[in-house]
């Protein structure tokens, strides 16, 4: 066994992460309530239709994954049968 420590995976930019833009999204939606463009209410109901709308884009995306990932396998299965 060698003491070399294990390379460690890089980090993403902070940019690409889901911490930037959901700091980002509750910021704007701050910034609007300050400045009087949209009531407290209203950004809290803002902010909930948001995150379901993100949450209704991840599920199509992973849906449509899931399909492109099984057409690519049968048409694989089929090639090699």
């Amino acid at each position: 066994m060698s003491n070399e420590p294990t390379p460690s995976s890089p980090v993403k930019p902070g940019w690409q992460t889901t911490e930037f833009y959901q700091t980002c999204i509750v910021q704007g939606l701050a910034f609007l309530t300050i400045f009087g463009i949209i009531s407290p209410a209203d950004a809290g109901g803002i902010g909930g239709t948001l995150a379901s709308m993100i949450q209704n884009c991840v599920a199509l995306i992973i849906a449509g994954g899931t399909v492109v990932h099984y057409i690519t396998a049968r048409a694989k299965a089929k090639a090699g049968a």
